[in-house]
């Protein structure tokens, strides 16, 4: 066993000194002139020091893409980006004239770019794919308001989602009287990293949530999300 070992360290050493690098994971095949929607980026400090004229921090940037993002946010009143390749996070150094804290950062915006590698594979499993489903809520029955909506979900690719949901809602207005019927059209976008799918409103970008897919049902955190008609 012993000689095994030394035959093995004495190879390594011989394509080490011969410059062969060793084997790496291959990096996403991102195009970032081609956006797929929208993500949740996230900062953490990990560290922070440094006194007048010049403060330093390390951070660490997370993503809820898995992949091929771009995550930009402000120190202060300087705009910052990072490119998450990939993976989903990243660290970077930063640099200040003051104190700089977690309250000292602000994330403005997060978005997906066109993973090829990844699009191909999905093209290839077409059956996986969400894309042209719908999906039922749970009827809402109130006394004065009735409520259905259906998502549609219209692209699933490169782990990426998008699609708009419709309300239509039966509401009454006044005591005894007729109910009022309306029609709403929502827009939604998010990640997908197998069946968990991170939804995004477009009213409301900054509070996303996780939905699980098993069979033909969503399940988030509270409960039945919908189901596949």
């Amino acid at each position: 066993m012993n000689t095994i070992m030394r035959q093995v360290s004495l190879l390594l050493l011989s394509l080490s000194s011969l410059g062969v690098p060793a084997a790496a994971p291959a990096a996403a095949d991102c195009n970032f002139d081609k956006p797929v929607g929208r993500c949740t980026g996230s900062v953490e400090v990990l560290s922070s020091g440094g006194s007048e004229p010049s403060f330093t921090a390390e951070i660490k940037i997370t993503s809820s893409a898995p992949s091929c993002s771009k995550v930009e946010y402000y120190l202060d009143s300087t705009p910052q980006t990072t490119i998450l390749r990939g993976g989903n996070s990243g660290q970077e150094s930063l640099f200040g004239t003051t104190p700089i804290l977690r309250t000292s950062i602000e994330v403005q915006n997060c978005t997906v770019y066109e993973d090829a590698a990844v699009g191909t594979k999905d093209t290839n499993d077409a059956k996986n794919s969400l894309k042209g489903t719908t999906w039922q809520f749970p009827l809402t029955d109130l006394e004065t308001i009735k409520s259905q909506t259906v998502l549609h979900i219209e692209e699933d690719h490169a782990g990426v989602f998008k699609g708009y949901a419709v309300d239509t809602i039966r509401e009454q207005r006044v005591p005894r009287g007729p109910y009022v019927k309306r029609v709403e059209k929502r827009q939604f976008s998010g990640t997908r990293d197998g069946n968990e799918l991170m939804f995004s409103w477009a009213s409301h970008p900054d509070a996303p949530f996780k939905v699980t897919i098993n069979g033909r049902t969503m399940t988030s955190e509270m409960g039945p999300f919908a189901t596949r008609r």
